[in-house]
């Protein structure tokens, strides 16, 4: 598990900011050998919310942020616009994210803070 991983996860409350662009992700995973991911759930979203939310995530270039989007939740016709939508820093998954999913984007987006 990710915890033994020696990474630990806590609910964020600080915007984060890069780019011209703020985020306020939904939790912060740090390790303990200093590397940190900020990890932002997509709930409900459609094609057009998901490119705009994905383009700020490359306008923030560095900022070492992982999106972890709910095919599942696609609004309408969105769920056909999936092969269209992509991005190294986007988990997708069912109604419910796997650890080993979001941990393997998260070791490779993670820096050191």
């Amino acid at each position: 598990s990710w915890a033994k991983a020696g990474w630990k996860l806590t609910r964020e409350r600080s915007p984060l900011s890069a780019g011209g662009v703020v985020f306020l992700p939904d939790f912060t995973l740090r390790h303990d050998d200093g590397r940190e991911a900020a990890v932002e759930l997509v709930g409900f979203w459609t094609p057009e919310y998901l490119t705009a939310k994905i383009a700020k995530v490359r306008a923030a270039g560095d900022v070492p942020l992982v999106l972890v989007v709910a095919k599942a939740l696609a609004v309408g016709d969105a769920a056909d616009a999936l092969n269209e939508v992509g991005g190294e820093r986007i988990v997708w998954c069912g109604r419910h994210p796997r650890v080993g999913d979001v941990m393997r984007v998260v070791e490779g987006v993670a820096s050191r803070q």
